[in-house]
């Protein structure tokens, strides 16, 4: 929260400075606590990158996992996720990229154990180190995390609603705006009331599906707690968020190579640039959210085990935030 109203306020993107500042505080903090603590605690617990990397991961259409009846049976040495000396594998045809020494997973995972894809960052170390073939990467169905058994945590709730909420806080003037407050300024130059305003956009989201589950929960007493059920939200938050970066993405992503030219003192002229045209960025913005819509009425369906018509305020709520998107961010 007190990033995004770094950001908000301070106009963040814009100042070289305090963006400097910004990386250089999340590297320290990496750094530091790296030095006293093992299997990257910063990433895991504390640093807001590392929670929604992990968070958006639960969408992913990869995964890699063991299987339980085979790491159990068949391997002594865990060196998976405990990390071993190099092992010698027993098949045939093994492969020399098989039963490496490794230190360990990272973030002190088991394969075999691993709820969803949070802690997990595909390093493929327990891939190598296995002995038995038993770690597979696997191909499934987005949201998959999501549709059973899964737990959720009001961190990680924070963390979402946070998200969503920021995508609102990013387009304030123009919501401000259609609300009748044209000439209310968002800046660090009007603390007092720029903070209030910019930690309500914040909130929306908050505000918007929880009563919205609490008109469901009257409707159905079947419904699962709020807890469970907003994580069928992710998929439309990582999609809001994509969509609001996407014309930056397009219009000045593939001009990296003459702004770094520039940046150390030379002209940067000649150097190729890739870039798009505003209607491309439109496009692809209408697509990711159209995407987003379907995407998370499935992964709702599934989580609540309730019919449509119990659904009906929270299917509502999500075609009116598609709708609000397309206005609010193209």
């Amino acid at each position: 929260m007190a990033i995004y109203l770094w950001e908000k306020l301070w106009d963040l993107p814009h100042h070289a400075v305090l963006s400097a500042w910004l990386l250089l505080a999340i590297t320290a903090g990496a750094v530091i606590f790296s030095l006293i603590y093992e299997r990257r605690l910063w990433c895991r617990y504390l640093c807001p990158i590392g929670g929604m990397n992990g968070m958006f991961a639960k969408l992913a259409m990869v995964e890699l996992r063991s299987t339980q009846q085979v790491c159990g049976s068949q391997c002594s040495t865990f060196g998976c996720y405990k990390g071993s000396s190099a092992t010698p594998v027993t098949f045939a045809d093994a492969l020399p990229t098989e039963g490496q020494a490794t230190g360990g997973c990272p973030l002190y995972s088991h394969p075999a154990q691993l709820p969803d894809n949070r802690d997990c960052v595909l390093c493929m170390t327990c891939l190598k180190a296995c002995p038995h073939r038993s770690v597979q990467l696997n191909l499934r169905f987005p949201t998959s995390d999501l549709l059973d058994h899964h737990r959720g945590f009001w961190a990680e709730v924070a963390l979402l609603l946070l998200l969503f909420g920021g995508v609102f806080m990013h387009h304030a003037q123009r919501l401000l705006g259609w609300l009748g407050f044209h000439d209310v300024p968002l800046d660090a130059d009007h603390l007092l009331t720029s903070t209030p305003i910019a930690l309500a956009l914040l909130s929306i989201p908050a505000v918007l599906t929880y009563g919205t589950h609490a008109i469901a929960r009257l409707l159905d007493p079947e419904q699962p707690t709020y807890l469970t059920l907003i994580y069928a939200y992710l998929p439309f938050t990582l999609a809001a968020n994509l969509a609001h970066y996407i014309p930056s993405a397009v219009t000045e992503a593939g001009q990296i190579l003459p702004v770094l030219a520039r940046t150390l003192g030379f002209s940067g002229t000649g150097l190729p640039t890739l870039t798009w045209s505003a209607d491309v960025a439109a496009f692809l913005q209408g697509v990711t959210l159209l995407s987003a819509l379907i995407f998370s009425v499935y992964p709702l369906l599934r989580i609540t085990k309730c019919t449509l018509l119990s659904n009906l305020p929270h299917l509502l709520l999500i075609a009116g935030l598609t709708v609000t998107s397309f206005w609010l961010i193209i």
